[in-house]
């Protein structure tokens, strides 16, 4: 049963921590960003395409927040929309900075279980967002590379292929493989010969939520289709903001190769 959440007033270490992370993001700015060059290359902006790719990336921010309520509603935990997507916001900022690559979803795990508290199963439904994610890519990923070797003839065709598919089902196969009930109890009975107490407690709560989701197809299939929608609509986002600053390539070639990227970014 879900607990009551009883909302904690900020601490002076939290406000600390909000400040030094906007003051990186501000050094990090100053230290690398070529302000002069933005600016130029901002005035050259087409307006039309810059409206275009902002309601596309706002559009992709609101799959994600839906994709991550469901899941976390499979696991046992209600969020309302507005907070979902205030949580992806503020995540997307810490996102960008380097060495912080899974701040962005600590900060999400550590934002809602706050509010709601069940870590546990809030940390299950971001494993599983991940999870679906890569799966979503691997997919793209392998289409794209069709896309590409049917448009020019790709000297890496082979190797390409190998690790696209190869990723696919790959990742497919461990998707499957985490939701079996024999894998989790082998890795909880090796983790009793070792762990403290409290830590056994922890993952035997998360190997239970996890395993919640297991018999929601469903959600799952909603939840595997929004990630590859919301990939579609970011793929679409990067292509009009070519457009908007003069880079011109067919549509095909150019969503093909944003999605072997996102392969590559995934590895």
């Amino acid at each position: 049963m879900q607990k009551a959440a009883t909302r904690r007033p900020t601490s002076i270490l939290h406000r600390i921590v909000h400040v030094v992370v906007l003051g990186a993001v501000v050094a990090l700015a100053l230290a690398f960003v070529d302000f002069s060059n933005v600016w130029d290359l901002l005035r050259s902006v087409r307006v039309p395409y810059l409206i275009l790719m902002l309601v596309l990336a706002t559009a992709s921010r609101f799959l994600m927040s839906w994709k991550w309520i469901l899941l976390l509603r499979a696991a046992g935990v209600d969020l309302p929309f507005a907070s979902a997507v205030r949580f992806y916001y503020q995540s997307t900022v810490i996102g960008q900075i380097p060495f912080l690559v899974l701040g962005a979803d600590l900060f999400r795990i550590h934002e809602v279980t706050r509010q709601k508290g069940e870590a546990p199963a809030v940390i299950a439904s971001v494993v599983m967002e991940k999870a679906q994610g890569i799966v979503s890519a691997f997919l793209l990923g392998t289409l794209g590379l069709v896309v590409i070797v049917s448009v020019r003839s790709a000297q890496q065709a082979t190797l390409l292929a190998v690790v696209s598919v190869g990723g696919l089902v790959l990742s497919v196969s461990l998707l499957a493989f985490s939701l079996s009930d024999g894998v989790h109890r082998q890795v909880l009975r090796l983790v009793q010969a070792w762990a403290p107490r409290r830590l056994r407690k922890g993952l035997e709560s998360f190997s239970l939520a996890f395993r919640s989701m297991k018999g929601q197809h469903l959600v799952l299939a909603k939840t595997l289709s929004l990630a590859i929608v919301e990939h579609l609509v970011q793929f679409l986002a990067l292509f009009v903001a070519g457009r908007a600053i003069g880079v011109v390539q067919s549509a095909p070639l150019f969503l093909a190769a944003i999605s072997l990227a996102m392969v590559a970014r995934r590895l």
